[in-house]
């Protein structure tokens, strides 16, 4: 295996590390999110809440290096959406 196999593969194996992770956390955060649907549905509460949405991205990309925000706020709109669309199927049932 040449130098360049052998860096790729560590790699590699850190990203599948790392992958493994965020599913774990993305299976807790859709969890609580069901939790938070749950309360909106007694209370008639809409799903969306823009200003909630707007917070949470301002929070989390103010220490993200500037290479990284707009990537950040693109990952939480698809976020936001699966969670919405997740909170959505709730109040249907």
């Amino acid at each position: 295996m040449s130098d360049t196999e052998t860096k790729l593969s560590a790699y590699r194996k850190d990203i599948n590390e790392i992958d493994d992770k965020l599913v774990k956390l993305f299976i807790k955060r859709m969890e609580t999110a069901g939790k938070i649907g749950s309360l909106k549905k007694e209370a008639g509460l809409p799903v969306l809440n823009v200003k909630r949405e707007e917070e949470v991205k301002k929070r989390l990309t103010e220490d993200v290096p500037e290479d990284y925000k707009e990537s950040v706020d693109k990952l939480y709109d698809a976020i936001f959406s699966i969670s919405r669309e997740h909170q959505e199927s709730l109040k249907r049932q």
